[in-house]
């Protein structure tokens, strides 16, 4: 099936699967959207992938609630860049 589709050797279909799923999450699909367009039965599978997508979106999110707007998400990052707590 990999061949018909014309998928270069070496490459599997998972990984296209895979690549549908954070553009969907940034899109603002949901989780058992997203499932039914790449065909996961496991919803856990699709969280793994848009967790990123999904996190950012929340974060802008957060801080439009504060008048912070998406301006400030790099002080979001701060206690990640200075390893805080590890």
């Amino acid at each position: 099936m990999a061949r018909e589709a014309g998928i270069p050797s070496g490459l599997a279909p998972h990984g296209l699967r895979k690549a549908r799923c954070r553009p969907l999450a940034e899109a603002g699909a949901t989780t058992h959207q997203i499932a039914a367009v790449t065909g996961h039965k496991n919803l856990k599978e699709v969280e793994t992938y848009t967790r990123a997508a999904e996190q950012a979106r929340m974060a802008a999110q957060g801080m439009d609630r504060i008048g912070g707007g998406a301006s400030n998400l790099a002080l979001l990052e701060l206690p990640t860049r200075l390893k805080i707590g590890g």
